[in-house]
């Protein structure tokens, strides 16, 4: 087994169709109404939705199997 924590984009970028039997992730989450995309905090929400569904593409094209996103709201002080 091999795991690798990379950014998404980038390592998806290089890598074959079907070449992986597993992708899982945690998406950035939302903070006040702001979405964050990579480092960026990103105000309009249909811009998150895209780079969203553009990473979840990609990643079904590189996985033989599933592609799992852990989703979750934000967390702050433990709640």
């Amino acid at each position: 087994m091999k795991i690798i924590q990379a950014d998404c984009l980038e390592w998806i970028r290089k890598q074959p169709d079907n070449s992986v039997d597993l992708v899982i992730g945690s998406p950035p989450y939302t903070e006040k109404g702001l979405r964050y995309k990579g480092n960026r905090k990103v105000i309009i929400t249909e811009d998150w939705d895209d780079w969203m569904l553009e990473i979840t593409k990609k990643a079904v094209r590189i996985s033989s199997d599933w592609v799992l996103w852990v989703v979750n709201g934000s967390v702050k002080h433990g709640q």
